[in-house]
């Protein structure tokens, strides 16, 4: 038995003795900022709904608690991945990696595009910045070497898998070109055009992600097409609703949510951080509520699980 169980595992009478090892790298998504509850004894954020738990409690494997290695960590980017994640992967049979949103600044987009907390410039400005960010060269050669390092250091047989991330909109109905996340700009709607181009941001990092990957001899993992249907905006969902098990992804809690002022969303070490007028975040509560904002809920999380043990055990 794992240390910390999940609140949903995945059942099946079929057990793959080959998979006896695993390894999880990442940022935030992978640490599951938001899904179940924090556990304990973490500095990273790690969750006790995360995909790499409930891949770890799969009965369609036989990992125990001493062969997983949890190291996904809020607020990591390949630089940190490379330097405190990759060296730890030990003798593991399959590694999944995640990391590269907080390089395109996904937070700095949302605050901009979606929600402005505190608006800084305009959301073109973010867009813009955020391409070139996933575009330049630079990032796409520390993925490469990072992934090269991961494959050095894991054992030869072993499987890297390299997840990208999912699409957060429906952004082919009209039902949310009056809707609006912003408290502060409530005129700020989710027209078709504002969800296709943060649609298209992910779907660039993930087509850099994927090519990078396969370049260096490790697999790619789609998790897009996965949350098909249960996107923000889908058709019969009101937004914006925070209540609906639907959506597969956090937002705020908009029935008591009071905007706050945030004014920066910076990293320290590997630690996301939400500055507040120059203070962070007042309680944990208030601190979770904002980091948690678009990454994947519980049922997101299963969904994730699911998807890549499939592919581990070729089902």
């Amino acid at each position: 038995m794992l240390p910390f169980r999940c609140l949903f595992c995945l059942f099946s009478s079929s057990v793959s003795a080959s998979i006896t090892s695993y390894a999880a790298l990442g940022d935030s998504y992978a640490a599951g900022d938001g899904a179940g509850y924090p556990l304990a004894f973490s500095s990273c954020a790690r969750f006790s709904d995360a995909y790499p738990i409930q891949i770890a409690n799969s009965t369609e494997l036989d990992i125990s608690d001493w062969h997983f290695r949890n190291l996904a960590c809020g607020g990591a980017t390949t630089y940190s991945v490379l330097h405190t994640q990759v060296p730890l992967i030990g003798r593991s049979d399959v590694v999944t990696l995640q990391v590269g949103g907080n390089e395109a600044d996904f937070f700095r987009v949302l605050n901009e595009c979606v929600h402005q907390w505190q608006p800084l410039s305009t959301c073109e400005q973010e867009l813009a910045k955020a391409r070139r960010s996933a575009q330049d060269s630079d990032f796409i050669s520390r993925y490469s070497d990072m992934l090269k390092q991961a494959l050095e250091w894991a054992k030869v047989d072993a499987r890297i898998l390299v997840l990208g991330y999912a699409a957060f909109f429906n952004a082919k109905t009209d039902a949310c070109n009056k809707a609006t996340f912003s408290k502060t700009r409530p005129q700020n709607y989710l027209t078709k055009e504002r969800r296709k181009e943060l649609n298209d941001l992910v779907r660039t990092v993930n087509t850099i992600i994927k090519s990078t990957a396969e370049a260096v001899g490790a697999e790619y993992v789609d998790i897009d097409a996965i949350f098909e249907g249960h996107r923000f905006c889908e058709e019969g969902v009101r937004e914006p609703n925070s209540n609906t098990e639907r959506t597969w992804f956090f937002n705020q809690i908009f029935d008591t949510y009071e905007s706050p002022s945030v004014a920066v969303h910076q990293l320290r070490g590997q630690q996301e951080v939400i500055v507040q007028q120059g203070k962070q975040a007042e309680s944990p509560k208030d601190f979770f509520e904002l980091t948690r904002v678009f990454h994947p809920t519980s049922m997101g999380h299963k969904a994730i699980a699911e998807h890549v043990v499939s592919i581990i055990t070729g089902t």
